[in-house]
């Protein structure tokens, strides 16, 4: 029987021994890193955790929320966001851990939540927490509805996913609420008192926007009623001066004759209510009270209207009559 001899070079030698110091040392920092920190029951877990539910699974990007974990052999272990934040004051029994979430880098997205004990972890990636931002609003349109509602309103801004309600005013909520991407949601106006203004507010679950000036709504009366006009008629070339007479005229900004706008610059610019909406005038038309508003009379295209009965076929023109026969000197 013989038996074989490992020999190595100077040169392998220090290969060997390389390849040994690096194993060592990610050994090292693998049982380092799995070492429980959380509080619990005496003991620890010895088996692989489990996470089947986080509650709740939303929440803001800077941290900071109560969650509860639930799951198996999760006695001493940590709760791990987005595969590198620790959750902090985390307390564990063998089914339910509690905790407080950190901050979120990846806002908008789902990232899985994981447990991590003393000797594995769960790193199914079936359950998820996402963080969101505050929502912020910088537009509203149109910026004005009627008292009664029903006014289709798009919001724009940033972080707007996941919002939750947008409000009109304190504790009046929008319905239809649909936000297809982070800087657009659409929504219908709730009811309102005519006649004021108020804050757009979204809310997500990283928070509720601020309230600024670019974020305002106003409520005006029920639509504009026309009871009467003087006077009621006028050239075709238009200009003349229209007396109209009706109601809820308060925030009126156009006026049109048909499919035709009133004549520019016939009328003194008016400023609505700050209360009305904050686009701008038309100087097309102008308002002294609620009840009358007088307007510049657009020109009407003129149209050919038949005077007469048709011509008869007999009645031709004379140079389209037979001509009469010459006769010889």
């Amino acid at each position: 029987m013989t038996s074989t001899a490992l020999v190595c070079t100077p040169r392998g030698w220090w290969r060997v021994r390389a390849t040994a110091l690096a194993a060592a040392g990610v050994t090292a920092f693998a049982a380092l890193a799995a070492a429980p920190v959380s509080a619990g029951a005496a003991g620890t877990a010895a088996e692989r955790p489990t996470v089947t539910s986080i509650t709740p699974a939303v929440g803001p990007a800077v941290g900071g929320q109560q969650f509860t974990v639930t799951g198996t052999n999760l006695l001493g272990a940590r709760i791990l966001f987005e595969f590198e934040n620790y959750a902090t004051n985390v307390v564990c029994t063998a089914t339910s851990c509690t905790g407080t979430t950190p901050a979120g880098k990846y806002a908008g997205q789902p990232q899985p939540v994981i447990a991590v004990n003393d000797t594995d972890n769960s790193w199914e990636e079936n359950v998820t927490y996402t963080h969101y931002r505050i929502p912020q609003v910088t537009g509203v349109s149109p910026a004005s509805g009627t008292a009664a509602g029903g006014s289709q309103v798009t919001i724009t801004g940033r972080d707007l996913t996941g919002a939750t309600s947008i409000t009109f005013g304190p504790g009046r909520k929008a319905t239809n609420l649909n936000c297809p991407e982070s800087t657009t949601c659409t929504a219908t106006s709730p009811s309102g008192t005519a006649g004021t203004g108020v804050d757009v507010q979204v809310t997500s679950p990283g928070g509720t926007s601020a309230v600024n000036t670019a974020a305002r709504f106003a409520y005006t009366s029920t639509l504009p009623t026309v009871t009467a006009l003087s006077p009621n008629s006028g050239p075709v070339a238009g200009g003349n001066l229209v007396t109209i007479t009706g109601t809820n005229f308060t925030c009126v900004d156009s006026v049109a004759f048909g499919t035709k706008y009133a004549a520019s610059g016939k009328t003194a610019p008016r400023t609505p209510p700050a209360r009305c909406a904050s686009r701008p005038v038309s100087p097309a038309s102008s308002t002294s009270a609620s009840t009358t508003l007088t307007a510049g009379a657009p020109p009407w295209p003129r149209t050919a209207t038949p005077t007469g009965p048709p011509p008869s076929p007999r009645s031709a023109r004379p140079r389209d009559r037979p001509e009469a026969a010459t006769r010889s000197p």
